[in-house]
């Protein structure tokens, strides 16, 4: 079994932007403003308590930070066909949406690592709720700094993250030195649309102000992964297929339980504003949402 285990020697430092990253993201007792808001006790899922653990099906509208939701990340872990007991990095894991499911439904141990740290102690917690944090590791970090030796993980999932980070070529070259020969790099992000981004409104869920985004265009987000070590398999625009999802999710309305505003429990009263800039991006074609699977070389 693969062990986890920090790195002797670091090989860069962290960016310059980590701090106003953290401070967008980071909320203070993002665990009990989940559980009031699913009327749920801490004590539910935990080793001895009555009932059944919780389903993490329940906890995906308040868990799944990016465009498309659970549909997205199911789409996601059916292309990179990860296995049981494969040891996955989940960089920018947030309160651990994907590496649940990665973790019930495919099997896989999942260290998770993500800036804000309120998010890795709510994440494990919920983790444990659902009966399967013995699979679930969270880490705070930075994703162009990682805690981890070389060579550590299977596979690597990576849902709109790169949007956050000014220098996308190292975050590949850093996920490449984590990665085994033969690992599966699984990417759904979202980048420039062909008319690039400007005029986008703000804030967006990854940045209140223009100063903290850093939007790639899909052929240079693609370069990036190659470059690093990375071949790819497939590089997909899903951008149809997500304004697909959004529309039956209005079309659901009530019944819709992944409705975005869920998840202004987690991200903040301005997320409302924050969800509707970024769709209105998306159907402008300043933002494109691209699927990538590559496996290290």
């Amino acid at each position: 079994m693969t062990t986890v285990r920090p790195r002797n020697q670091p090989v860069s430092m962290p960016s310059p932007s980590v701090a106003a990253v953290r401070t967008h993201y980071d909320r203070a007792d993002v665990l009990g403003r989940i559980l009031d808001h699913l009327r749920l006790d801490a004590d539910a899922g935990a080793v001895g308590a009555p009932g059944p653990p919780l389903d993490p099906d329940r906890l995906a509208p308040v868990s799944e930070f990016h465009l498309g939701g659970r549909w997205a990340t199911r789409a996601l872990a059916e292309a990179a066909g990860f296995g049981s007991g494969d040891l996955v990095l989940d960089v920018g894991s947030g309160v651990g949406g994907p590496s649940r499911y990665l973790a019930a439904v495919n099997g896989c141990r999942v260290v998770g690592v993500d800036l804000a740290p309120g998010y890795g102690r709510a994440a494990f917690a919920l983790g444990r709720m659902c009966g399967i944090g013995d699979r679930l590791f969270y880490l705070a970090g930075d994703a162009g700094f990682l805690p981890l030796r070389d060579r550590a993980v299977d596979g690597v999932w990576l849902q709109h993250v790169s949007m956050n980070l000014p220098e996308t070529d190292r975050l590949f070259v850093e996920l490449a030195r984590v990665a085994r020969r033969g690992a599966t790099l699984a990417v759904h992000e979202v980048v420039a649309g062909p008319d690039g981004a400007e005029g986008l409104r703000y804030p967006l869920p990854w940045a209140a102000t223009p100063e903290t985004s850093f939007l790639d265009q899909p052929a240079a987000l693609v370069g990036a992964i190659a470059g690093a070590g990375f071949a790819i398999d497939r590089a997909e625009d899903v951008t149809g297929a997500t304004l697909a999802w959004l529309a039956d999710v209005r079309a659901r309305g009530a019944e819709a339980v992944e409705t975005p505003s869920a998840l202004e429990v987690v991200v903040g009263p301005d997320w409302p504003t924050r969800a509707r800039n970024v769709v209105r991006g998306v159907r402008d074609g300043q933002l494109q949402l691209l699927r990538v699977i590559a496996r290290r070389m």
